[in-house]
């Protein structure tokens, strides 16, 4: 496994390389998250919330390495790709959280307690006020705007699904997050293609 880290990590300095300046210094913090992601499960209630910055990293560095610059916009997406997995990786925090208890490790789900869905609610509400705002500043179609509504009944369905408050339940609500990113792509594919 370590080999294969390894032979990755020369991979991505390779493609690295070939950005501009600023893409490649925005890399850098990108290495420093990824590494220090595992480690923030042991100190901090918010490990999703890392987690989170992690993924949506490669959204300032897509801006930087194309745009050479970060406009609102790369902000509002780089925000809603951070919520997202606060989401659902609450979700499946969910499904570990007995056994996170007894070994010591932290989460949202631990920290939230018996208002973990409504903390999930919130972080979904949030999420999809800012996908609206970033098709509403770019202009995006209204097949754009029903693909969303669409995903957010979807997300919505999820409070449905772990209504018995049971590990399966929890799972199942993390696993349906597929389809909501499924749905979201597909209304920006549609937005630009149709």
């Amino acid at each position: 496994a370590i080999g294969v880290f390894i032979f990755l990590c020369f991979i991505a300095l390779g493609l690295v390389l070939c950005l501009n300046p600023f893409a490649i210094a925005l890399s850098l913090v990108g290495l420093f998250l990824a590494i220090l992601y595992p480690f923030t499960k042991r100190v901090s209630y918010f490990p999703q919330f890392f987690l989170g910055l992690a993924f949506a990293w490669a959204v300032p560095l897509v801006y930087a390495a194309t745009m050479q610059s970060l406009p609102l916009e790369s902000w509002l997406v780089f925000l809603a790709a951070l919520l997202w997995p606060v989401a659902y990786d609450t979700f499946y925090a969910m499904t570990d959280k007995n056994e996170d208890l007894k070994i010591g490790i932290f989460s949202t789900a631990i920290r939230w307690g018996d208002s973990v869905k409504i903390f999930i609610f919130f972080i979904y509400i949030i999420f999809f006020i800012i996908l609206f705002w970033v098709g509403y500043l770019y202009h995006l179609k209204n097949r754009y705007f029903v693909g969303l509504v669409i995903a957010m009944l979807v997300a919505f369905y999820q409070f449905w699904i772990v209504r018995n408050n049971s590990i399966e339940s929890y799972f199942r609500a993390f696993l349906n997050n597929n389809a909501i990113g499924f749905i979201i792509f597909l209304s920006i594919l549609v937005n630009y293609y149709l």
